[in-house]
């Protein structure tokens, strides 16, 4: 968001938007010093560039207009040089950043799966032991298939997916006492 002080007239607002851009495209330039000299150049380059052509462009306006039409073309490139800027932001991103927002998304979506698998085996577990009610288990096998139905009932009124016998085969083969 352009943060700008309200201007008077329309000439305002262009050199308002042309100092802002100039302000932040000073410190791109301290910002990308140590990283990218070629950066550097690049946006000191832009910053000269832009304070020269927006008075060159008001000598214009002012030799070749009257105030009306000048106040006007001063409110057009004022919102020409903030909508450009608005999309130069968005649209260049240095590489790094790219790269380290996607390691943070991979990283989040992890989290959440292992969150979600991490629930779901809790569940699992739980609808196991309700069924077991506290006994042993002896046969694994022929238990895993006996509440095969009643676990998979409780895993999906907690809205987890069901499961194979021989993932609750597995569960209770690490429960069996000897």
């Amino acid at each position: 968001m352009i943060k700008l002080q309200p201007p008077t007239d329309a000439n305002n607002l262009g050199r308002s938007v042309s100092e802002f851009l100039a302000r932040y495209g000073e410190k791109a330039i301290i910002d990308t010093r140590a990283s990218d000299p070629n950066g550097e150049a690049f946006y000191q380059q832009a910053v000269d560039h832009l304070s020269d052509q927006y008075d060159r462009f008001t000598r214009l306006i002012a030799l070749t207009m009257n105030d009306q039409s000048a106040a006007l073309a001063h409110e057009i490139v004022a919102k020409l040089m903030g909508n450009a800027w608005m999309i130069g932001t968005a649209a260049v991103v240095a590489p790094e950043v790219k790269q380290k927002m996607a390691e943070q998304r991979t990283e989040s979506m992890r989290r959440v799966l292992k969150d979600k698998k991490a629930a779901a085996e809790t569940a699992l577990m739980q609808a196991i032991e309700i069924e077991l009610a506290g006994r042993a288990v002896l046969q694994p096998k022929k238990e895993a298939d006996a509440m095969l139905a009643a676990v998979n009932a409780r895993l999906k009124a907690f809205d987890f997916a069901e499961v194979k016998v021989g993932v609750v085969y597995l569960r209770l083969k690490k429960l069996v006492r000897s």
